[in-house]
C-alpha cells in the first residue's frame, strides 16, 4: 500500500506540472484577439473553394481547392545598385539650380513626394546672397530638367521669374512626426 501511494504520489509530482503549464498555455491563447487568431489559423474552405473531384477519381467526395497565394510585393525586395536612369536625393539636393542662360538661380533644397511616394515637385532656394535673404520656391518635376553630368538643375525661366514666384510653404507635420523632427535637427524652411 504504501508503495502504490509513493507511486501515484511520484506520477502526481511529474504530471501536475505538465497539466498546469498546458492550462497556462491554453489561458495565453484564449487570451489574445480574435484578429491575431485570424492570421495564424487558416481559413475554413468555403463553397466556392470545395470542387467535386469526380471526373477525375470517380469519387464524389469534396477536395479543397488550394488558395492563390498574392504577394504585396510584386518587385524584388532589395535593390542593390543604382541604375544610369536613376538618382539618389542625397546627390540633388545641392545641385546648382540655372535658366536657360546658365545664369546661377539658386541650388536645389528638397524634393515634394505625392502619397505614392513618388516625386512630383523640386524645392528650389532662390535669390539672396550666401543663404541670406533667399526664398524656397517649389516647382513641379515636368518643370525642371536634371543634367547629372553637371550636377545642374535647368529652368526655364529667368531671375526675375523666380524672384517674383511665390514663396513655398511646408506642411506642418503632425505632432509625431515634429517630434522625430526636432531630434533629428531644425527644419531649414
Amino acid at each position: 500500500m504504501k508503495n502504490i501511494t509513493s507511486h501515484l504520489l511520484l506520477a502526481a509530482l511529474l504530471i501536475g506540472p505538465a497539466s498546469f503549464a498546458q492550462a497556462a498555455d491554453q489561458r495565453a491563447a484564449d487570451s489574445q484577439p480574435a484578429e491575431h487568431a485570424q492570421r495564424t489559423q487558416p481559413a475554413a474552405p468555403t463553397q466556392e473553394g470545395i470542387e467535386q473531384t469526380e471526373s477525375r477519381s470517380g469519387s464524389s467526395e469534396p477536395t479543397e481547392k488550394a488558395p492563390e497565394q498574392s504577394n504585396a510585393f510584386e518587385t524584388p525586395m532589395f535593390i542593390e545598385q543604382e541604375t544610369s536612369e536613376q538618382i539618389l536625393a542625397s546627390q540633388l539636393l545641392g545641385y546648382s539650380v540655372t535658366n536657360l542662360k546658365n545664369e546661377n538661380v539658386g541650388h536645389v533644397k528638397d524634393l515634394i513626394l505625392d502619397q505614392s511616394q513618388r516625386p512630383v515637385g523640386m524645392v528650389i532656394s532662390v535669390g539672396g546672397f550666401l543663404g541670406l535673404g533667399a526664398k524656397h520656391i517649389a516647382l513641379p518635376m515636368s518643370a525642371v530638367q536634371i543634367n547629372r553630368a553637371n550636377k545642374i538643375v535647368r529652368l526655364n525661366f529667368s531671375k526675375e521669374e523666380l524672384n517674383k514666384a511665390p514663396s513655398f510653404t511646408a506642411q506642418k507635420p503632425a505632432q509625431s512626426e515634429r517630434k522625430e523632427q526636432e531630434s533629428a535637427g531644425p527644419d531649414m524652411y
